[in-house]
């Protein structure tokens, strides 16, 4: 199975619709992708901080749902910023 990595900006592609509650082709897509399971689909802490500055409390709330459904609620990966952090805290209490 492969692992798919949701990109800066894919979840807002997540929902649909004037109220956001519809799910758009590209969730349909994901989520046909890992019933069959061909992929699994990761986020990174950048997906969580798009999620977080949505204006719209609306389209915040199912862009959440959607991000959350596609991972389980557990599927997060470390993002490179994290690493260079934590390499940089490392290095400061030396």
């Amino acid at each position: 199975m492969k692992r798919m990595l949701l990109d800066n900006s894919a979840v807002n592609s997540l929902v649909a619709g004037t109220d956001h509650s519809q799910v758009s082709e590209l969730y349909d897509c994901l989520v046909r992708m890992q019933r069959a399971q061909v992929a699994e689909v990761f986020a990174i802490p950048t997906n969580v901080i798009e999620v977080a500055l949505c204006p719209e409390s609306n389209k915040r709330h199912f862009m959440a749902k959607r991000l959350n459904d596609l991972i389980d609620g557990k599927r997060v990966l470390p993002s490179f910023e994290f690493a260079v952090l934590s390499d940089f805290c490392r290095i400061a209490h030396e």
